[in-house]
């Protein structure tokens, strides 16, 4: 009768309560024989890798790509969502949490990004402590540190696209199949075909990643087990399989019937070049310049042979999952592949294989130079070396105050502003006046609604390029029912950088003191927005060809009202 009203029988507690507390013992014990040195280096790298992705998170404007899922979560309904890719590839997913939070409650930009933090958040705490008993404690600290302070990784911990999602399930899934190959526990293999199906759904491009260990266990059935003496388990791999595939037919399944030419259109042909792959390093590595970015790449190569010396079998199925993500890019030579920034978010889960492979030659070469009982001056040492890579490369840059940009293309498609592929030739030629005007104000201490927009990063380098001159905290106006804007009328939307230009009482709410409106849209008619501002609060206080500025206090002040 208890089984029947949702009870759990007592012995089934009392084993739940056993298991849960042995898995908490063996996490403690883990813990407890890692120095406090260890632990003092990676709790500060938590620490630090946390601010950095938190830091004025709430202040980014939504844009680009953010919007796929939104716009699917605006006019597509349930099934629709289930059963299309879409030509944007808006992330199944994403599009029904998206909905979903509209349902219940209000959707801001911070509940569109929070997956992505929490993943990125959970990355920096899990992968160390996961990859330690593989490559050692002292690795695995350095590891930590590079991690925390890699700019893409803190990208697209903040970017509400699925990216960061993808990279921590398929991780999961990767060490999760090398302890069941290697420990043989049934809660591993679970793991595994939990987290690689949950992966592919929210980023179809990672089945190579995730199906890459049934290559390795084949290599390894024959090259070491067989040599060992042991008997391959050819019957329980093809059952992993098979639950793989189950899994993944049954998410992904009514998405491929119903759309599957929406996946065949991203595949345009288009070429990885040289310019590509050094682009691509350098997002990876972290760094803007050509020698940081060789000495980096020596690091990952050494660092790979010396992770093959200590755990070959371990090492092995890093790199055959690495090597079979990126070969299945380049050869399916998807839509855009020949910009770095796309290669790369499409091999974001390597990025932990690279930055562990540079953390390994770093720990070695510290090792040589420091004897073993200074195990203080060691963690030091790597802290100092990865302090220096944080201050050469590009995030004090790109994460200054005020910013509603820091997602922006300009500052995180390429390190190297010298490169092809940089955007930062994207800018006004000419910024107007008004602008430098708001530049002798404190920074931050005026709100400034900008309206219309185009949500696209190549179309709205102005606005990005302007803030670098007033230093102003910047919103986005909506005008009307096109790509990038919530339609006016549309309820279930908290946003804090966005509001509707023609709710007066909204835009005063935000705390906006200027509204500035953009002449240079061909697509949008400001002229009901201008005249309805103009009769509230007089003439605009500034006026040239491309802008319209009104002061929403002018008028207050005069009136002695609000």
């Amino acid at each position: 009768m208890r089984a029947a009203t949702g009870h759990r029988c007592p012995p089934c507690a009392i084993r739940s309560t056993i298991s849960k507390t042995l898995i908490l013992q063996r996490g403690l014990q883990g813990l407890r024989s890692v120095r406090p040195t260890h632990l003092f280096v990676l709790a500060s790298a938590l620490v630090i890798g946390s601010f950095l992705r938190l830091d004025h998170i709430t202040d980014q404007i939504l844009a680009d790509d953010e919007w796929h899922a939104l716009h699917a979560a605006l006019y597509l309904d349930w099934l629709d969502v289930v059963t299309h890719f879409g030509d944007a590839d808006y992330s199944i997913p994403l599009a029904l949490l998206y909905k979903a939070i509209r349902q219940v409650s209000c959707l801001s930009e911070l509940k569109m990004r929070a997956p992505m933090l929490t993943a990125g958040l959970l990355s920096l705490a899990v992968f160390p402590l996961a990859v330690r008993r593989y490559v050692g404690t002292e690795t695995a600290t350095c590891f930590s540190l590079l991690l925390g302070i890699s700019p893409l990784h803190i990208y697209f911990s903040r970017y509400a696209r699925p990216y960061a999602i993808g990279l921590f399930l398929a991780f999961v899934s990767i060490i999760s199949f090398y302890r069941w190959w290697t420990c043989r526990r049934p809660r591993d293999a679970v793991l595994f075909v939990c987290s690689a199906v949950i992966a592919c759904y929210f980023q179809l491009v990672l089945l190579p990643l995730v199906a890459s260990p049934f290559l390795y266990a084949f290599a390894d059935s024959i090259l070491v087990q067989r040599g060992a003496g042991e008997r391959p388990r050819t019957t329980r791999v093809l059952m992993l399989a098979a639950g793989l595939g189950l899994g993944l037919a049954s998410l992904l399944g009514p998405a491929l019937v119903g759309n599957w030419q929406a996946v065949g259109r991203k595949l345009t042909g288009d070429q990885v070049a040289l310019s590509t792959v050094a682009g691509t390093l350098r997002l990876f590595f972290g760094v803007r310049r050509p020698l940081d970015m060789v000495l980096m790449g020596g690091l990952a190569v050494s660092g790979g042979y010396l992770l093959c010396r200590r755990n070959r079998r371990f090492a092995s199925l890093l790199i055959v999952g690495g090597l079979c993500q990126l070969s299945a890019v380049v050869l399916a030579r998807p839509e855009y592949v020949r910009t770095p920034i796309v290669l790369a978010r499409y091999n974001l889960a390597a990025l932990p294989f690279v930055l562990m492979a540079c953390a390994a030659s770093l720990s070695e070469l510290v090792n040589h130079a420091i004897a073993e009982e200074r195990a203080w001056l060691r963690e030091v040492c790597k802290a100092s070396l990865c302090v220096v890579l944080f201050l050469r490369g590009p995030i004090l840059s790109i994460y200054q105050w005020p910013s509603n940009w820091t997602n922006h293309a300009v500052y995180q498609y390429e390190y190297d502003p010298e490169s092809r592929w940089a955007y930062s030739k994207q800018m006004m030629r000419e910024v107007p006046a008004f602008y430098y005007k708001l530049a002798a104000l404190p920074p931050g201490t005026v709100r400034i609604v900008e309206a219309p927009w185009r949500y696209q990063w190549h179309m709205n380098g102005g606005l990005r390029a302007s803030q670098e001159i007033h230093r102003q905290r910047t919103m986005i106006g909506f005008l009307g029912d096109r790509p990038g804007e919530i339609p006016p009328g549309i309820s279930g939307f908290c946003f804090r950088n966005g509001v509707q230009v023609m709710n007066i009482a909204a835009v005063r709410k935000a705390g906006v003191r200027y509204v500035v409106f953009h002449r240079s849209f061909d697509e949008v008619d400001i002229g009901p927005a201008v005249a309805r501002y103009r009769s509230t609060f007089g003439p605009p206080i500034y006026t040239d060809q491309r802008l319209l500025v009104f002061d929403m206090e002018r008028k207050a002040a005069s009136t002695g009202g609000g």
